[in-house]
């Protein structure tokens, strides 16, 4: 009785009133409440209801993919486009929260050897990357990129970017729908006493077509810049739209970090940052970007616990157009930044402050989605740093005692949102089956996850393991690795795993084995 009571009261109210308690809650909860009657349905329907969710979800920093709605203004967007980017983003996270999610249908399997050609080899040293609603980009050893269908597991156009070359970064660039990449053909070199990298850094513009086109990807060389680089050199792209990249490397005499910035790549005209700051490939940079304003470049580090935030003024630097040879570059003056912050986190543990045999071993910088931001949402960035603590024994060490820990934060312009990181360790990772130097792990903006090896009963088990990170501004008290979740991806497939990537605004899971076919799972 009481349930037919409450809902003859639902049914009673006022359409004004039911768009207010739609208002407050999640997408899932909408789902639910639009199957009380005929007039919920519709109401649930609204653009003005999914326009909330998804402003919700992005004050609470989840990925969307808006790939399909980004061009137009949001009072403009079809209500079936915002709800099904929201729902596949929404509906996932819901499902990885779970302590066991299990995938929405039976895995899709491409074969790669059958569908491109017998001598296919992934190159694990780039990485696969999913990039739109229904398409990979999947780099090959030997220097081919293919696309793929995932909506009709075809092969979606390919391009030949040359032996020996790799891909060494990606952004979009929304206007004009379309992936910008840096790639780079590489060949050893020598310079007086010296030996570096003779880099030729190719622009690669990457056109994607509508969603319900079935044209492949248009992939078009652009631009090339040649380089002299250390071998140990970073590159990264700052701003596709304004055709900027930079490059961070150390110096041949004094291993000072120096940061080449190249303002426009047409014109090649660059100029360079002497930072001061011993260089550790890696480690001594755990973010470079450019200010909300655009009128600098802001580098992210770390010391013992805190977190440094250096700007350096582009009007400062003296632009060039000559061929850049960092192999000879010789510290001048430090360029001494315009502003500097230092950040000091509360409740570090003692093992991630500045300790023997504890380092960052790499760090993922990730930008929120949309960009330039909508009204009242702040320009947010993941950051997600791997530590190993490895004690060294009298002969280095110990492989046995190598721990990966993991420390993520959100920031914006004004710095990290919270006082303290999230934290975690990876409990019994898989090492890579190739170079086993390093777990089998991937990321999102808001997750990480890793495969885990544990002996059960005198058998390899393998699980796919997955944490989510708290909102913006709160904390875990402890470590997070006790809330993680473990995926229905068969041990079978994990044992030859050697990468997974993981696409929250898709909810998939996607891993490639050491037999070169990828296994794609739906949450």
């Amino acid at each position: 009785m009481a349930d037919k009571y409450h809902r003859r009261s639902l049914i009673a109210l006022p359409d004004d009133i039911i768009l207010q308690v739609f208002h407050h809650l999640e997408a899932p909860d909408v789902l639910s409440l639009s199957l009380v009657s005929c007039r919920f349905h519709r109401l649930s329907n609204l653009l003005v209801v999914w326009r909330h969710v998804f402003l919700h979800l992005l004050h609470r920093t989840r990925y969307i993919d808006l790939l399909a709605i980004d061009q137009k203004p949001l009072q403009s967007v079809r209500t079936d486009e915002l709800k099904r980017s929201v729902l596949l983003a929404a509906l996932a996270e819901n499902n990885w929260l779970q302590k066991r999610p299990k995938a929405r249908a039976a895995s899709q399997i491409i074969e790669l050897r059958s569908a491109i050609g017998p001598d296919v080899s992934l190159d694990k040293n780039a990485y696969i990357t999913k990039f739109t609603s229904k398409h990979l980009l999947i780099p090959l050893e030997g220097g081919k990129m293919v696309g793929w269908n995932l909506k009709d597991n075809t092969s979606a156009g390919s391009f030949d970017m040359g032996p020996d070359c790799m891909v060494l970064d990606l952004a979009l660039e929304k206007p004009t729908r379309t992936l910008l990449g840096a790639v780079a053909r590489v060949a050893p070199v020598r310079f007086d006493d010296s030996f570096g990298m003779h880099v030729r850094i190719g622009i690669l513009r990457i056109g994607v077509p509508e969603d319900n086109l079935p044209q492949d990807l248009i992939f078009e060389r652009t631009k090339e810049v040649t380089l002299l680089l250390p071998f140990t050199s970073e590159v990264h792209l700052l701003d596709v739209s304004r055709r900027m990249f930079c490059v961070a490397f150390g110096s041949h005499e004094s291993n000072v970090m120096a940061i080449l910035v190249m303002f426009d790549w047409d014109t090649e005209e660059a100029g360079i940052i002497n930072t001061g700051i011993p260089y550790d490939h890696g480690r001594s940079l755990i973010g470079i970007h450019l200010s909300p304003e655009g009128d600098s470049i802001v580098l992210v580090s770390e010391n013992g616990g805190s977190e440094i935030r250096r700007w350096y003024r582009l009007g400062d630097l003296t632009p060039s157009s000559e061929t850049w040879n960092a192999l000879a570059y010789e510290p001048g003056p430090v360029t001494h930044p315009a502003r500097e912050e230092v950040f000091k986190w509360e409740a570090e543990p003692s093992v991630l402050l500045k300790t023997e045999g504890t380092n960052a071993f790499m760090f993922w910088t990730i930008d929120q989605i949309p960009e330039p931001p909508y009204p009242e949402i702040p320009t947010r960035v993941s950051t997600i740093v791997l530590y190993l603590t490895a004690p060294a024994g009298p002969e280095g060490p110990n492989p046995s005692e190598k721990t990966w820990r993991v420390a993520q934060y959100y920031s914006d312009k004004n710095g990290p949102c919270s006082p303290s990181r999230s934290k975690l360790t990876l409990r019994n990772p898989a090492l890579d089956p190739v170079e086993d130097h390093m777990p089998i792990v991937c990321v999102s903006f808001n997750h990480v996850g890793w495969v885990e090896e544990v002996n059960e009963d005198g058998a390899v088990v393998r699980r796919m393991k997955l944490v989510t990170f708290p909102d913006p501004g709160t904390t875990h008290d402890g470590d997070l690795a006790d809330t993680a979740s473990t995926l229905d991806i068969p041990s079978d497939i994990l044992k030859s795993a050697y990468h997974v990537l993981l696409d929250a605004t898709q909810g998939l899971i996607l891993v490639a084995t050491v037999e070169q076919t990828l296994h794609v799972y739906r949450y």
